[in-house]
């Protein structure tokens, strides 16, 4: 018989949060990491969990995901969703934070064209609130987007990643 996880990128981190945290399904993926519905079983409240893809030939994506974890750790901005917890298990790193269900700002425009203007200068201004207190804070902001999320909301929603 196949082993289960043999499949699995996560298995063992699955195993590692057993308990403490439930993993689900993938809610949106990035170039460099993939994000997983989790249900925190000690709060009883569902968590977004964000995993750095395994790339053993470069140290670069651990030490930009290490220093995103830290910067997320000291922020507090009611733009940006707080750090729950962190941590590796073998070579998979990974961290929690708040998992807010609903649609993207870029849905939401396309569903309701006539009411883009608005939220497009609403966005705009917050974004631009929260990039200065990100700066502030030491952030070194990169304003690509591949996913067609807005760059700058350190969000997770159901199927982005922000």
């Amino acid at each position: 018989m196949a082993n289960p996880l043999a499949h699995d990128p996560i298995g063992p981190l699955r195993t590692a949060l057993a308990g403490r945290y439930e993993i689900g399904r993938e809610i949106g993926q990035g170039a460099f990491a993939t994000v997983y519905l989790a249900k925190d079983a000690k709060h009883e409240r569902q968590v977004a969990l964000k995993v750095l893809h395994a790339d053993s030939t470069s140290e670069t994506g651990e030490q930009r995901f290490v220093r995103e974890i830290r910067l997320l750790a000291r922020l507090q901005h009611p733009n940006i969703l707080p750090l729950h917890d962190s941590g590796h298990v073998d070579a998979i790193m990974y961290y929690l934070m708040p998992y807010i269900s609903g649609e993207t700002l870029r849905a939401k425009i396309n569903r309701e064209p006539r009411q883009w203007t608005a939220l497009h200068y609403a966005a705009f201004a917050g974004q631009l609130e929260m990039a200065a207190y990100l700066v502030e804070r030491g952030a070194d902001l990169d304003a690509r987007s591949t996913n067609g999320s807005t760059p700058l909301m350190m969000a997770v929603y159901e199927g982005k990643e922000a």
